[in-house]
């Protein structure tokens, strides 16, 4: 082999080895650090701040809801992303929100091939898969053993639990799956629930590093009272409007990027 070929043999092998390590380099995943700021308008809230609403002051009591199926969009194409959970936990839920005089945890942390740089929108869900959804809190791993975010086998978890208080009533919000059955409310469904309110949010975003959730658009021409209360009933007409405006049917509207 005479010199001109060696070296263009050697040139190419470089190149080669080259773009091999750029490519390895692109895969490695990227560590995300995502965080939810509660809003009414464009006021930030937390347990004990006043929110006038119809002519009534508010608080709030707690407010919380499983997200699943996480993804972000990067040159058109939509990349999975995973939760980044201690080992006791389940890798595929992860939790937002808290309980007032208790916990909040408004912060996620994910793994993706994307860069930071490359994201311009974020997809999740927010509900439990269904294969999850009705097993045994008591042996689940965390988030999903947590009591107060579950009705009884037969319908599942809660997938999101917004509760308010006032001075003379109280108002109760909670998404989940109805018109499931199953041979009694302790024995879990052989097939999907007829209302599954497995809700949806995307949100193009310039940069990936805060989510705002503005629950102000959920009161628009709601009175808020106990009778005026959501448990995801499928006839109760203020659960449609409710559900609708979390996602349910389209593009969820109380949710954007800060």
């Amino acid at each position: 082999m005479n010199y001109c070929k060696k070296a263009m043999y050697i040139r190419i092998l470089i190149i080669s080895l080259f773009s091999a390590l750029l490519t390895s380099c692109a895969d490695e995943p990227v560590i995300h650090d995502i965080q939810f700021k509660l809003m009414y308008g464009e006021n930030s809230i937390s347990c004990g701040t006043a929110m006038q609403i119809n002519g009534q002051s508010w608080q709030l009591s707690q407010f919380q809801f499983y997200i699943h199926a996480l993804q972000f969009r990067s040159q058109g194409q939509w990349v999975p992303a995973t939760f980044e959970v201690p080992e006791n936990n389940d890798p595929h839920v992860k939790l937002i929100g808290g309980v007032c005089n208790s916990n909040f945890d408004w912060k996620m942390t994910v793994k993706s091939p994307v860069a930071p740089k490359n994201i311009d929108a974020v997809q999740f869900k927010i509900g439990v898969p269904f294969e999850l959804n009705h097993n045994n809190p008591l042996t689940q791993k965390s988030p999903l053993n947590q009591s107060d975010m579950f009705w009884v086998w037969q319908t599942g978890h809660k997938f999101l639990r917004l509760e308010l208080t006032s001075e003379t009533n109280d108002w109760i919000y909670h998404l989940g799956s109805t018109g499931c059955h199953s041979e009694s409310a302790v024995r879990a469904p052989a097939k999907a629930c007829k209302n599954p309110n497995v809700a949806t949010v995307r949100i193009d975003v310039n940069e990936l590093k805060t989510i705002g959730i503005d629950i102000k658009p959920l009161f628009e021409g709601i009175d808020l009272n106990s009778e005026s209360s959501c448990k995801s009933e499928p006839a109760n007409e203020l659960c449609k409007h409710l559900l609708e405006r979390t996602g349910l049917n389209s593009n969820s509207t109380i949710f954007k990027s800060l």
